[in-house]
């Protein structure tokens, strides 16, 4: 009996796969290049042309041109309960020719994807911390600045308040009457004058005509005596009321002037207190200045340069100051950045990109500590100390900040001009 020679596997009817074959719908990641219809020929034929692959055993020789691979033999009868033998395992079918594209797999987005994310929240939780407490502390001396400013506001009102009340309660009617009645007194006593002066003129013609007569030796000599004490009696009494009347002409004109005076003093007073209340609050005070004018003080220049437009206020140089110590703290650490906090590193990368600053005032020399001294005068109202500060600064740093000083200076300046118009108009 002739030894049985393991089947070919038939391109007409595919073989059963075993565990290790390829099941096409398995493959993933990959995308199929259709060809072109020529192509595709030039494939087929490859496929066609490609020898078929025979199965053969260590023990049998590849059979003979012309003769069959095996020979058919009955099937012997299998007993009950006979297991199953186990399936010789065919090779494969040949699947057709596939061009196969591979993509980048899955697994390295993925972890490229976790450390961009792991590097962004180290990031965050390093500088979130910090921004978040410095914002805290920043909005917090924000809100008792304006607190302030809100109180400093509301005394300005009560003052302004009662200015308006001292100026309201000062009653001229007085001073308008005694004027009026002195000057009833200078026209009486004018009258007074000139009669007076008639009758001294009717008094020298009746001397000059006393004088011109002969003397005759009936007029005694007693006579002539009594005459000439009567006449120095009168002119004394004449010299004595001119005087009189040139003193209360005097005492009146001065009591009118003084009485001007403390009008022209109350209207000045009036007309600062309006100044005042308007650079506080940062609008224009063009009108009230006009009326300090006509009141007889002269304003310093500096009003007279921001009269129309107003200066800013306290609290608008205190919000704006952050924003202009960033642009100045960059424009330093551009021009000398190894020199800013004593170095590099993280933290100064960190700090000049991020724009960090201290917000408490710091000793030192480096542009972050000038600033915070800077912005510390500032919330004190004491801008010549914050001025001092910024002039300390590089010329880069400086022209930075070239608009806040300006309106820094602008404010400090009225603010100088306004101590002087106090001091000169509470010593009259």
């Amino acid at each position: 009996m002739a030894k049985k020679d393991k089947p070919k596997a038939s391109p007409d009817k595919p073989a059963e796969t075993g565990p290790d074959s390829v099941n096409p719908n398995d493959i993933q990641d990959a995308v199929i290049i259709d060809l072109a219809p020529g192509e595709q020929n030039q494939a087929t034929e490859m496929q066609d042309k490609t020898p078929e692959p025979s199965v053969e055993t260590a023990e049998s020789p590849a059979a003979p041109a012309g003769e069959p691979l095996y020979e058919p033999e009955p099937e012997p009868a299998r007993p009950a309960f006979q297991p199953e033998p186990e399936r010789a395992q065919t090779p494969p079918p040949v699947a057709a020719e596939r061009i196969v594209e591979r993509r980048a797999g899955f697994v390295p987005m993925l972890l490229g994807g976790v450390a961009a994310a792991a590097l962004g929240f180290g990031v965050s939780q390093y500088l979130g911390q910090a921004g978040k407490a410095d914002e805290d502390a920043f909005r917090a001396e924000m809100r008792s600045a304006l607190a302030d400013q809100a109180a400093r506001l509301g005394t300005v009102d009560d003052r302004l308040g009662q200015a308006e009340g001292a100026v309201a309660a000062i009653d001229l009617a007085p001073l308008s009457g005694a004027l009026d009645s002195q000057g009833g007194q200078l026209q009486g006593l004018s009258g007074t004058l000139d009669t007076v002066s008639g009758q001294l003129a009717t008094l020298d013609e009746r001397l000059t005509a006393l004088e011109k007569r002969p003397v005759t030796e009936s007029v005694s000599p007693e006579a002539i005596a009594a005459y000439e004490r009567e006449l120095q009696n009168l002119r004394e009494a004449v010299a004595t009321q001119r005087a009189e009347i040139e003193a209360i002409a005097a005492d009146a004109l001065e009591s009118q002037s003084a009485a001007e005076e403390q009008a022209a003093l109350a209207k000045a007073r009036a007309a600062l207190a309006e100044v005042i209340a308007a650079v506080d609050t940062g609008t224009e005070f063009a009108q009230p200045l006009e009326l300090l004018s006509d009141a007889g003080t002269q304003p310093a220049e500096a009003l007279d340069a921001v009269a129309g437009q107003g200066v800013p206020t306290q609290a608008a140089l205190v919000e704006t100051f952050p924003d202009a110590a960033r642009q100045a703290l960059a424009a330093a650490r551009a021009e000398a950045p190894a020199a800013d906090d004593g170095g590099g590193g993280i933290g100064a990368f960190l700090k000049s990109q991020f724009g960090v600053r201290s917000l408490s005032p710091r000793d030192g020399t480096d542009p972050d500590a000038v600033l915070s001294r800077a912005e510390a005068a500032v919330k004190d109202a004491d801008l010549q100390k914050a001025l001092d500060e910024i002039a300390t600064l590089s010329p880069s740093a400086q022209a930075a900040m070239a608009d806040w000083v300006a309106q820094a200076k602008a404010r400090h300046q009225a603010l100088s001009a306004l101590d002087a118009l106090k001091t000169e108009l509470n010593k009259e």
